[in-house]
């Protein structure tokens, strides 16, 4: 190998590296102006307009902000059966999605095709997953928020509070 082209080759590395350090960076970067957004437009602006007084308003660069309220959550993965029953003794046990997934090799078509059809009377043991679709999740967090006793925070890992959301001015 030549000087020259070593050169060329610990030039593009350093220049990779440089270019994954920033990567790490923006990323770090992102989440941090993402955590401080959030809590602007559920803590801060929001109060702000309380105290004000207001719903809403326009600003004279056209940009409105309202307040709304919003609840979102999401299911603990490591012992999500008591958000299970919860939804289920509520009557909504409908919004709880299966899915069963048995894994066949590439060369395995004939016995995935045969397992798809006799899984069960063949003595196929397939994994089993639950799951409610994030938005009918926050649609049932917002039916019965209001239910006395409510466990949003426990079973949800759930907030609750008031958004203020912004329209850009159309161009």
């Amino acid at each position: 190998m030549t000087t020259n082209a070593l050169s060329i080759v610990q030039k593009e590395l350093a220049r990779q590296i440089h270019l994954e350090n920033e990567v790490v960076d923006l990323e770090d970067r992102l989440s941090k102006a993402k955590s401080a957004l959030h809590d602007q437009n559920t803590r801060a602006t929001p109060t702000a307009m309380s105290v004000a007084e207001l719903n809403s308003m326009t600003l004279d660069n056209g940009f409105r902000v309202e307040v709304k309220p919003f609840i979102q959550g999401s299911i603990n993965k490591e012992d999500p059966d008591p958000a299970y029953d919860d939804i289920t003794s509520r009557g909504e046990g409908s919004i709880i999605k299966w899915q069963v997934v048995l894994q066949f090799g590439k060369d395995e078509t004939e016995r995935a095709s045969e397992a798809a059809d006799l899984l069960r009377d063949r003595g196929y043991e397939p994994g089993i997953k639950l799951g409610v679709h994030h938005q009918t999740l926050q649609a049932y967090l917002r039916r019965h928020f209001q239910d006395k006793g409510f466990p949003l925070q426990t079973l949800y890992n759930g907030s609750a509070g008031l958004r203020a959301k912004i329209q850009r001015p159309k161009r």
